[in-house]
């Protein structure tokens, strides 16, 4: 069970039976900017909201009403935050790539069998660092040789277009039972063309503040990805 708020264009969701008080900070916040909405077929008093409807991303969340006299209510406002960047004037024209396809990550001369690693992807504002959301999180193969750790990952996900922002990609693994960014790399929306792409990666730290950023590269380790309209 949980509490939502919508407030401008951001739905701040706080788990729980009970509401909660004015100045409580949400569980999870979704900027609705350019989501997709609309009633779930043959799910009674349930609203999907996505980021494509091409592809499922772990942001997407089904919303269900307990009260179905406010349910009609709710969707307008939903769908009409969604829309917001829609508006002439609210955004530049918004790209026609859709989709973002991972290929292939390498990384060279690696310090360590590193274990439990994971590929997470995000969206972040490198003007303020502030992360907006995950698109994926998706976990590594085990590594064999420290030379040259190659994963062969062909995953598609929606390309975003939040205006001034850039997808980040992290490369973490579990140390002393917590999980650390080791590499990153990343891409500013505004940049994306269509076609293919081998993006350099970077030690750690990853910082999503543009002005905090301290790009050392790790040899010749790359990320592989294309985009397609």
């Amino acid at each position: 069970m949980a509490f939502c708020r919508l407030e401008n264009n951001r739905l701040r969701i706080f788990w729980g039976d009970d509401q909660p008080p004015p100045s409580a900070l949400p569980d999870e916040e979704m900027v609705m900017d350019g989501m997709c909405v609309d009633v779930e077929e043959g799910r009674e008093g349930c609203v999907f909201v996505r980021r494509s409807m091409h592809v499922k991303t772990e942001g997407d969340r089904l919303l269900a009403m307990r009260n179905m006299d406010q349910f009609t209510q709710w969707l307008q406002r939903l769908q009409a935050s969604a829309y917001f960047r829609l508006v002439p004037g609210a955004q530049a024209p918004r790209s026609n790539l859709k989709t973002m396809v991972l290929q292939t990550l390498e990384i060279v001369n690696a310090s360590a069998l590193f274990k439990q690693m994971s590929l997470v992807v995000s969206l972040a504002n490198p003007s303020s660092g502030q992360l907006l959301y995950t698109l994926q999180d998706m976990a590594l193969p085990a590594p064999t040789e420290k030379a040259r750790m190659r994963f062969n990952l062909w995953v598609e996900l929606p390309v975003p277009h939040e205006e001034g922002a850039a997808v980040f990609f992290e490369v973490r693994h579990v140390k002393n039972g917590k999980a650390q960014t080791k590499y990153w790399t990343s891409l500013a929306c505004a940049d994306m063309q269509e076609g293919g792409s081998a993006l350099t990666v970077f030690k750690a730290p990853c910082e999503y503040a543009l002005a905090r950023q301290r790009r050392q590269p790790k040899q010749s380790s790359r990320l592989d990805i294309t985009l397609t309209a």
